[in-house]
């Protein structure tokens, strides 16, 4: 956790945030061209377990036949960002290195150190003292206010409860429940809490 926030180049960032409905459409045709997605897994099948297991899950459920109509994905991107040096005509721009689409976490504490960030940029950035000289030359702006625009939102403990809920209702079934499988060993329980509570807020009382 960084105590203020990373000046990024705007304009790769906007590129990577326009890209992520795309990555979302891209996953989904995967998941469903079957053929494609087991034979180009079939090598990493024989090489790992748990790949041969998911594939196994796949094949026994398509066997069984699909009775849902809507389905919902929640992925996560990992990106760095790549900066040429300085002779180099190249933008600097983020490359993927991850897409999860198992262990999506984290969304709940990005949202959190994105308001940490507000707070402190907003209390301590128009102060007199050295730290809010420093924050203002760092990100270049000439105020408190300043630096808040430049932060981009954060609304992920919005919209992941918010897709869970609208998924249950597409659901159609009142009674159903929205099952979260947590594992004995979990150490991210604090990022999974804030799901679950910013659900029920959401969909606990319909």
């Amino acid at each position: 956790v960084a105590l203020l926030p990373e000046p990024l180049p705007q304009r790769a960032f906007e590129e990577v945030v326009a890209l992520s409905p795309l990555w979302n459409r891209l996953v989904d045709a995967v998941s469903r061209d079957l053929d494609w997605l087991y034979s180009t897994l079939e090598a990493a099948s024989v090489a790992d377990a748990f790949t041969q297991r998911l594939v196994d899950i796949c094949k026994e459920v398509q066997r069984g036949g699909l009775r849902q109509k809507a389905y919902l994905g929640i992925h996560r991107s990992d990106y760095m960002l790549h900066q040429p040096d300085a002779s180099a005509a190249e933008a600097p721009r983020f490359l993927q290195v991850e897409l999860n689409t198992i262990a999506s976490s984290m969304g709940a504490h990005a949202a959190n150190v994105a308001g940490l960030h507000r707070f402190l940029l907003g209390r301590y950035g128009d102060g007199a003292g050295e730290t809010a000289s420093a924050l203002r030359e760092h990100f270049h702006a000439g105020s408190a206010s300043a630096l808040l625009e430049a932060l981009p939102p954060n609304p992920v403990l919005q919209r992941v409860p918010g897709a869970l809920a609208r998924a249950h209702r597409l659901y159609g079934v009142a009674e159903a429940k929205v099952l979260m499988v947590v594992q004995a060993s979990e150490r991210n329980y604090a990022d999974q809490r804030w799901m679950e509570y910013r659900l029920w807020e959401d969909l606990g009382q319909e």
